[in-house]
Formats: C-alpha cells, sequence, structure tokens
C-alpha cells in the first residue's frame, strides 16, 4: 500500500499508557478493516505481551542488526507474527537486544535512517495501511530513528502537573527532526489519558494545545485495560469492555486527521 502511514507513539514520560495506546489503536484500526503492523521498540516487550504469550525467536533488535550490517536479503515474514486474537493485526516484537541497539546503530554509515530504510521497504508498505511504533520513554538515537522512519507522532498524556513538560519536550524534538532530517514528520495529536482528577489539567492543556489536542479522551479504567492483557485482545475485540467505544472513537479520529 503506497499510502502506508507509520506513526510514533512516543513520549520521555514513563506511565502514560504508551503501550496500551499503541496496542489498542492498532486493534481498533484493524477492527475498522485497515492493515496493521505493530512494532516494539521498548526493550521491556510490554506491547508484545500484550499481543500474544508465545516467545517469539526473531525480533525488531535482529531485524535492526541484520539491516545495521547491510544485510540486503531480509525476510520480513520470518520477523512478522499476527496477533491472533486481533484482526488485521501484525507485530514485531522486542527483544532484549534492544538494549545494544544504540551502539550497533551508531556503528552504520545510515545510522540515522535505519530504521526508515527497513519500514519503507515494499514489503511492507505493500502490506500494510498503518505501521504504529511503541516507543520507549528515551530520546536517543533508537528514538531518533523512529521519528525520521515516521510520518506522524502521538503524544500520549497523564493528568500529572509535569504532563506539560512531556509535551514541550517532544515537540521540541520532532521540531528539531523536521528541520533537519525528516521534514514530513507531523505531531497528529496529543491523547490525554485521564485519571478522575485531571479536568484541569484538560482544559489548561487545550488551552495551551488547542487542536493538537485530540478530540478523544481516554477515562482511567484500569480493570478494563487489565482485562486485554490477560486476553492478548484489544478492547475493540472484547465483549464488554467499557472502553471499546473509545478507542473506536479514537482510530476514527486518529484516520480523519491522516487523511485531513
Amino acid at each position: 500500500m503506497e499510502n502506508t502511514k507509520i506513526i510514533s507513539i512516543i513520549t520521555e514520560k514513563g506511565g502514560t499508557g504508551k503501550t496500551t495506546t499503541t496496542f489498542n489503536l492498532g486493534c481498533s484500526l484493524g477492527k475498522l478493516g485497515k492493515r496493521v503492523l505493530l512494532i516494539d521498540l521498548d526493550k521491556q516487550g510490554n506491547l508484545t505481551s500484550y499481543c500474544s504469550e508465545s516467545a517469539v525467536r526473531k525480533t525488531i533488535a535482529d531485524l535492526i542488526y541484520s539491516s545495521a550490517s547491510g544485510d540486503t536479503s531480509i525476510d520480513y515474514a520470518e520477523y512478522i507474527k499476527k496477533s491472533e486474537k486481533n484482526p488485521n493485526v501484525d507485530y514485531i516484537s522486542a527483544g532484549r537486544m534492544l538494549g545494544s541497539a544504540n551502539s550497533v546503530i551508531a556503528s552504520s554509515a545510515n545510522c540515522n535512517y535505519i530504521l526508515k530504510l527497513m519500514l519503507r521497504d515494499k514489503a511492507l508498505t505493500n502490506t500494510y495501511d498503518y505501521i504504529l511504533i511503541d516507543n520507549r520513554p528515551d530520546l536517543d538515537l533508537l528514538a531518533q530513528n523512529a521519528l525520521n522512519a515516521s510520518d506522524f507522532v502521538i503524544i500520549p498524556i497523564d493528568a500529572g502537573i509535569f504532563a506539560f513538560d512531556a509535551i514541550d519536550l517532544i515537540t521540541e524534538k520532532v521540531n528539531a527532526i523536521r528541520a533537519t532530517t525528516n521534514p514530513r514528520l507531523k505531531i497528529l495529536g496529543i491523547l490525554e489519558n485521564r485519571s478522575t482528577t485531571s479536568k484541569e489539567i484538560d482544559i489548561a492543556c487545550r488551552k495551551i494545545y488547542g487542536d493538537t489536542v485530540f478530540d478523544t479522551v481516554i477515562p482511567a479504567r484500569p480493570e478494563q485495560v487489565n482485562k486485554t492483557v490477560k486476553s492478548y485482545a484489544g478492547c475493540v475485540n472484547l465483549t464488554g469492555n467499557t472502553l471499546a467505544e473509545k478507542y473506536t472513537e479514537f482510530a476514527e479520529e486518529v484516520m480523519e486527521r491522516v487523511n485531513r
């Protein structure tokens, strides 16, 4: 699919629902008929755990190492797995070797574009409508690679008083990359994962960042999120999950903004 859109879900602040957002957005897009590839770039592997209980031998770390070494015969089918309980959703799992990925990438002549060269391969762009990258909370060389490969950025935030600091850090990074190595990169939006005390944060966030903030707000329902972890299925694919409607609204809003 020539119009494959690559979206990085990224923030430098932990505990904002980054992985939950990536997984449920992907599952919701899949439910709406889009072909989706999820990529777990966090060595903790939480997104991988959402997708399947089975261990995966070949990971994104192996793929990065092969690409950095100049291997031109990569068979992506060896790395891509189906998220069996989520229609139209595939994934590439994390690996422990992601911890040393920065040094491996730095040794390559294409150190800023390893992920871009991989993800723009026709084997992927001819298959998927959306590629979603779950980044770890570090603005390091691996994150820079993800941003160079991406068309858009989604910034999830929680209701804490330091939420704006995280937004500003990512915004500065995106602006720097757009001015240098990836002029097409844009912030698609800021997603609020709201707790019961965040009304003031919501008002302030919309006042400061305006239309950049998604209309959709994800309410705090940890028991519903926990069900997705235990079942390996997104909220939209679970009967009676009260977050299904919200994530569907979010996916529809993402598609509308991407096509705007």
